[in-house]
């Protein structure tokens, strides 16, 4: 553990600008190695490429991800390409933003070893530009709770609407946000001091992502030059049921064709579960759960700990509730719930969070 207050060496422009050529250049290379993912084969199909057009199209679910592979297709005439392409451009600012975490090669080590790292290496999927705004949500997040702040709650909000809008799962994440409001003072909870109104301007950035993606809504109403796609499916219909009767009944009330893999605690969804789990956070949960078991609690007294450590506990109920529409490959999307548990893992390895202190 390093000592309280030491803060651990960064990169300079230069090298930083390196990382991100070299580690860009590296994800593109490995791109024969892509592993197909649940939407693959819809996206490079011939179905979707006349939902896709060579107009810009406002997806509903991930926006801004879906919009970055358009602009990308519009140079390159080839949709395979653009999908590389942008997920090699990630990767590199995915490594960017790890640097500003640590430069620990054991966080590197937990951080990377995981199926989120895939999403980098040529996946025809959205879930690379997601992964590098969420890493930066987070990146954002433990800066501001330092006990010296090197963010701001504005600076929180706008990478969580940034996260947003590249996908509508972020959602689940805002409230990490939470421990910009308030922490924990001789085992009461107290408001959070801010200067002036820096935490009002936070909350309004953090929602500004919900009104600018209205506005393609509104363009579409007028019939202003752009296609506004509707997603069919409802909340409760991707959340796994318990009970076969509540399945027969969701499946008969909708227009998908939905079917499902399980049934909430049978042994097969317990095995997706844990399989979602190891995948995405191979050294990750068992760096936590030693940390747990030798009642280490040294690290829970930084509150940018506490908050990966909210983000983490969130995506674990996620992921046992959400169903797998397309078996074990919707591990691109399970596998950005294990993205603050290996953050948090890879921070107490590296010894970013002290007691009541954040040291990144």
């Amino acid at each position: 553990m390093m000592p309280t207050g030491q803060r651990q060496p960064t990169l300079t422009r230069l090298q930083t600008v390196f990382l991100f050529l070299a580690g860009a250049a590296i994800f593109f290379l490995l791109r024969p190695f892509q592993v197909e993912g649940g939407d693959t084969k819809i996206f490079l199909s011939p179905m979707w490429s006349f939902m896709y057009g060579r107009q810009l199209v406002w997806y509903t679910r991930e926006p801004l991800a879906h919009t970055i592979i358009q602009v990308i297709d519009i140079f390159t005439h080839d949709r395979r390409l653009a999908f590389q392409i942008s997920g090699a451009v990630c990767g590199g600012l995915y490594l960017v933003v790890l640097s500003r975490f640590s430069l620990n090669p054991l966080f590197w080590l937990i951080t990377l070893l995981s199926s989120a790292t895939w999403v980098f290496v040529g996946h025809f999927e959205y879930y690379a530009p997601i992964a590098v705004a969420l890493a930066f949500y987070y990146l954002m997040l433990v800066r501001a709770l330092e006990r010296e702040p090197r963010a701001t709650p504005a600076a929180v909000g706008w990478a969580f609407s940034l996260a947003f809008l590249m996908h509508k799962g972020s959602l689940f994440f805002l409230p990490a946000m939470l421990w910009l409001m308030f922490r924990r003072e001789g085992g009461r909870w107290a408001r959070r001091p801010w200067p002036g109104r820096r935490l009002e301007w936070g909350i309004a950035a953090a929602t500004a992502g919900f009104f600018i993606d209205m506005i393609p809504a509104l363009l579409a109403q007028m019939n202003i030059g752009m296609l506004y796609i509707t997603v069919n499916e409802k909340i409760y219909e991707l959340i796994t049921p318990p009970t076969q009767a509540i399945a027969d009944w969701i499946a008969a009330h909708n227009t998908t064709g939905l079917w499902w893999v399980y049934l909430l605690g049978r042994p097969l969804h317990w095995a997706y579960f844990f399989g979602f789990l190891a995948a995405g956070a191979p050294l990750g949960l068992p760096v936590l759960a030693w940390q747990l078991l030798k009642r280490r609690k040294h690290w829970i007294g930084s509150d940018g700990a506490k908050a990966l450590l909210t983000a983490s506990a969130i995506a674990v109920v996620w992921i046992f509730f959400w169903h797998p529409r397309a078996l074990w490959m919707d591990w691109d999307l399970f596998a950005m719930g294990t993205l603050p548990v290996n953050l948090l893992a890879g921070g107490i390895v590296a010894g970013i969070f002290a007691r009541e202190d954040s040291v990144v």
